[in-house]
């Protein structure tokens, strides 16, 4: 998957998530500070017109969505039962509030905190 703000992140298959910038890799993100170490992350999204930086990465292993900061620091996760036991895909929109997600072929929205 890949998400663009100006940088741009890469999820690979591995689930690594690298970010560059005119082509060149950024060393400065780096996935860290988890509750726990493992992440399955299945795709990624950010709000291009936002500017807080966040990137959202959808961890079908633990059915949440993991918020990290912009050089890759855990700020929170999102769960919620049901839209989230088989995540395939995100979207965010940070002005109006919202999270789309898609599990299991359906389309759910949530209010961002």
């Amino acid at each position: 998957d890949m998400a663009i703000d100006g940088n741009i992140y890469v999820l690979y298959e591995d689930g690594e998530i690298l970010q560059y910038r005119q082509g060149e890799h950024q060393p400065g993100f780096e996935v860290h500070g988890l509750p726990d170490d493992d992440l399955e992350a299945v795709a990624i999204a950010l709000d291009p017109d936002g500017n807080s930086g966040l990137v959202y990465v959808a961890d079908a292993g633990n059915k949440r969505v993991v918020v990290l900061g912009p050089d890759g620091a855990f700020r929170a996760q999102l769960r919620a039962d049901e839209p989230f036991d088989a995540l395939e895909t995100l979207a965010v929109d940070e002005a109006a509030k919202r999270l789309y997600v898609v599990s299991d072929g359906w389309l759910y929205v949530a209010s961002l905190p």
